[in-house]
């Protein structure tokens, strides 16, 4: 194996169209150090470190540039190889003749060479067979404000330049005169998809995992653009849960669909706690007992309802449970009713918190989530996002913000509410007929880790030929990471064994880990 980089017939650049969403691009020739590589976003150099982080540095097949933010959509990416073209060693008379030195000195030279031949190529240069010019460009005060010509003999010269008409064959005339992109698709012969543009075609035959995953990824963008249910390709299907047309819904099992997200999640709803666990605590003891605020009675007048009057300036006025000793709770979400008679939940800014403690505040107080009532009167408050479930608390209580100025706080009833870990969800397709009988089925997973996942034990894909009679395993693999918990996952299962043309995917989740699923593409060979 060298032990040295190799310099393959490669040119040291290339480019990418960024889609806003990407952040990886690979380069395919080698760098020697992470300083060697630039990148461009539409012509802007980028600030390594800042705005993008280089591995790869020393291998012989290139590596990765990995923007921090995704370079939007329509942007070119450029990615070169640029060098310091400097000699940085030198060779000592009689001293050691290394191979290893030599091979790396030879490698640089050659990287220096693609670099220059590179910039070179890029430049107007006159053909190999034409007879010596005169290339020299006039002067700067000649040819400022004038066209670049050339004289008869072919030598650059400054010139006024005129405006003067072209001839146009018939057939670029009726290109030019066409109305809309209809017409000139006629005039071109060119193929416009049919319908609602769902049915795609021209999927190479033989393509790569990664090129399937690209191309999956692509019909993935067309479909939630144009908000397409079930699509068809050359072997393959896409579902990006537009709607649930394409999942057997009786066939799987704890799926639930979010028709705004277009996503499949296994999610459970919380539990409410029992009123009657524990001990109401509190300040807000002005008007009914504590207790009544856990009656399981949400409208209620002030008289009847817990509450301070005044109220104590600030995030001070409290009302919540101490769950008994030996006994904790995580609360994922809460439920805070005002009276049913004009008086507010809250006053001033309308702050609200939703509180932990071990020690009944004393010493630990820990804010779980934070927020605002809209202090209209007789509201009703309910949070379910954005809590810290992390720790479960023996005391909970929520901290109405109030005015001494501006009178009371009410609170009729609250109500707080714990986390069910979420079941295993089995998510299992429609059939779809393929016209032979495949040896392999590829599956693309659009998918969102909600809790930390791993592959191929928390998340299982598998895939059938005989309509779910039979099932083959798809190991997953990570292709692309997206956005936020966002990937691209693949897998490919071995159907060689099997008879059948009526595929099917199934996806299941395992281990009550919360996962969303946002795609499907199955393709098969």
């Amino acid at each position: 194996m060298a032990e040295h980089i190799q310099i393959g017939d490669l040119s040291p650049r290339i480019q990418y169209s960024g889609d806003g969403v990407l952040t990886a691009f690979a380069f395919p020739f080698p760098i020697f150090t992470d300083a060697d590589m630039l990148a461009y976003v539409d012509g802007a150099l980028s600030t390594p470190v800042v705005d993008y982080t280089v591995t790869g540095a020393g291998v012989s097949s290139g590596g990765t540039v990995t923007f921090l933010v995704p370079p939007a959509n329509g942007t070119v990416i450029t990615l070169r190889r640029t060098m310091a073209i400097a000699r940085t060693s030198d060779f000592q008379e009689s001293g050691e003749f290394r191979a290893r030195v030599i091979n790396d000195e030879l490698d640089t030279l050659t990287a220096l060479i693609q670099q220059v031949n590179d910039t070179a190529r890029r430049a107007l240069h006159v053909g190999p067979t034409d007879t010596a010019l005169q290339t020299q460009l006039p002067g700067k005060d000649a040819r400022a404000g004038q066209f670049l010509a050339f004289d008869s003999n072919g030598d650059p010269i400054a010139a006024a330049g005129a405006v003067d008409t072209l001839a146009v064959s018939p057939f670029g005339a009726t290109l030019l005169g066409a109305v809309d992109a209809t017409a000139a698709r006629t005039a071109l012969g060119a193929l416009a998809p049919d319908g609602d543009g769902s049915t795609l075609s021209g999927i190479v035959t033989g393509a790569t995992v990664s090129q399937k995953a690209n191309i999956a990824l692509n019909a993935f963008r067309i479909a939630v653009n144009g908000g397409l249910s079930v699509q068809n390709m050359v072997d393959g299907v896409v579902d990006e849960f537009e709607d649930e047309s394409g999942v057997d819904t009786v066939a799987s099992s704890n799926q639930s669909h979010d028709a705004a997200g277009n996503y499949y999640v296994n999610s459970s709803a919380p539990n409410q706690i029992s009123q009657a666990s524990g001990t109401a605590i509190g300040s807000l003891t002005d008007f009914a007992a504590l207790s009544t605020a856990f009656d399981g009675v949400s409208s209620q007048l002030r008289a009847n309802s817990t509450g301070k009057n005044p109220s104590v300036t600030g995030l001070n006025n409290f009302i919540g449970k101490d769950w008994g000793v030996g006994v904790t709770n995580t609360v994922s979400k809460f439920v805070i009713y005002g009276s049913s008679d004009p008086y507010p939940l809250t006053l001033g800014a309308d702050g609200v918190k939703l509180q932990g403690s071990t020690d009944n505040f004393a010493t630990s107080i820990v804010d779980l989530w934070s927020g605002n009532g809209s202090g209209i009167n007789g509201e009703v408050l309910t949070v379910d996002t954005g809590i810290d479930i992390s720790t479960a608390y023996r005391y909970h209580r929520i901290a109405l913000e109030g005015d001494t100025a501006g009178g009371g706080v009410t609170c009729a009833e609250l109500e707080f509410f714990e986390p069910i870990p979420p079941p295993d969800m089995n998510l299992q397709s429609n059939a779809f007929t393929a016209l032979a009988q495949p040896d392999s089925v590829l599956l693309v997973l659009w998918h969102e880790f909600v809790d930390a996942v791993i592959l191929n034990t928390d998340l299982i894909a598998q895939v059938s030929i005989d309509g779910g009679a039979t099932w083959d395993p798809a190991p997953l693999g990570l292709a692309v990471s997206l956005t936020g918990n966002q990937q691209i996952l693949t897998g490919t299962a071995d159907v060689s064994a099997r008879i059948g043309t009526s595929l099917k995917w199934r996806v299941s989740t395992f281990n009550s880990k919360q996962q969303r699923l946002r795609g499907v593409c199955q393709q098969w060979n």
